[in-house]
Order: structure tokens, then C-alpha cells, then sequence
């Protein structure tokens, strides 16, 4: 499929969205034929682009909103992506992210100004709609972690992030230190990359 044909362009939302369904090859061609419309973007939504090589994105420079729901994309890509300054929201739902502690490190330091991050779908997040108490307590638990890493935060997954919950997540340290090692298998590995050294 031709680019032109895969990506939908919305200037007056400054927005640009992935419109096809598989891999977005040679998306540097985007920025030898529109090179005046990138400074303007704001969103980019690549939703279902399963492309490994996301390195292309560090031509947005004031992108706010980075969406990769879907892209099958695993620890390595954040190899590949350079800092973002403006970026507030980024979602990278339904992925194969598997470290936590590395990609909120990476998150982080790439996007300083993060305050909407969502990872559902992904083995570093439990299930929080598990009526299961164990599960209930790992999500719990994997909130507070990324809420005490950036603290800027206003948004994690589906919800607010409160104020109760960063009191909680900068007052108990012994709490995550005790249970840092804990992970439920079979439904999400994230929590075990937790370790004492990382708090």
C-alpha cells in the first residue's frame, strides 16, 4: 500500500494517523515530501503499524500525543526512540513489554513533561479488573511504583492518578521493598523486575 494511502493527515487537528493494518515501511519518505508539516504535528496515532523501528518519530519535534496501541513492540524499541521534550501522553497499549522498571526509566527520561501513560494489555500490567484479590493487589501495587518513579504523572492506564495515591507511593518504601520480588505468573512477569536496588 502506498503511503500517501496509509496515513490519514488532519491539519487542523495538527494529527497524523496510521490507517492501515501491518508494517509502515520507509516512513522517512514522510519527511522528504512534507517536511513543512512536521513542526505542526502535535498527535501521531500508529496504532496496529507493526514496525520495530520507530527511530522515525524524533522527526516531530513538539509531538504531544504518541499513540502505539497494537504495534507488537517489545523492550528493544525504546532503543530506538529519541527524547521527546513536549510529549504529555503515551500510550503504548496491547505491546509485549515485559521489563517495567526499564521502560518506566526510559519513559522518564525520554518524556519529561509525561503526564498520561497507559500500558494495558502488556505483561508488565496486572489485570485490574480481576475480582481476584491477588491481582487487585499486584495493580495496586504496580501504580504506586511507576506513580513514585514520575512523579509528574496526572494519568496511568484508565484512570486519575489521586492525590491519596502519591502520598502512598512516596511514604512507603519498606512497602515496596518488601514485596518487590513477588509476581504473579501465567498472568503478568512485570512485577518481578522490581527490585530492591531500583527504589
Amino acid at each position: 500500500m502506498h503511503l500517501e494511502k496509509q496515513l490519514n493527515l488532519n491539519e487542523k487537528e495538527c494529527s497524523i494517523t496510521y490507517v492501515g493494518d501491518g508494517k509502515l515501511d520507509n516512513f522517512n519518505l514522510l519527511s522528504e515530501t512534507s517536511a513543512w508539516r512536521l513542526e505542526t504535528i502535535t498527535t501521531l496515532d500508529l496504532s496496529n503499524c507493526h514496525s520495530k523501528d520507530l527511530f522515525y518519530i524524533r522527526v516531530f519535534s513538539n509531538l504531544q500525543t504518541l499513540i502505539l496501541n497494537n504495534c507488537n513492540i517489545d523492550n528493544k524499541v525504546f532503543s530506538t526512540l529519541s527524547p521527546l521534550p513536549c510529549l504529555e501522553t503515551l500510550c503504548l497499549n496491547k505491546n509485549k513489554l515485559f521489563d517495567l522498571n526499564l521502560i518506566v526509566d526510559s519513559v522518564k527520561f525520554l518524556y519529561p513533561k509525561i503526564r498520561h501513560l497507559s500500558l494495558h494489555g502488556n505483561p508488565i500490567c496486572p489485570d485490574e479488573l480481576s475480582d481476584n484479590f491477588s491481582f487487585s493487589y499486584g495493580y495496586e501495587r504496580y501504580r504506586l511504583f511507576i506513580i513514585k518513579k514520575i512523579g509528574n504523572l496526572s494519568f496511568l492506564d484508565s484512570s486519575p492518578v489521586t492525590v491519596e495515591e502519591k502520598i502512598r507511593a512516596s511514604i512507603q518504601e519498606s512497602y515496596f521493598k518488601r514485596y518487590s520480588r513477588m509476581y504473579f505468573s501465567g498472568y503478568s512477569q512485570g512485577n518481578r523486575y522490581i527490585l530492591d536496588s531500583h527504589l
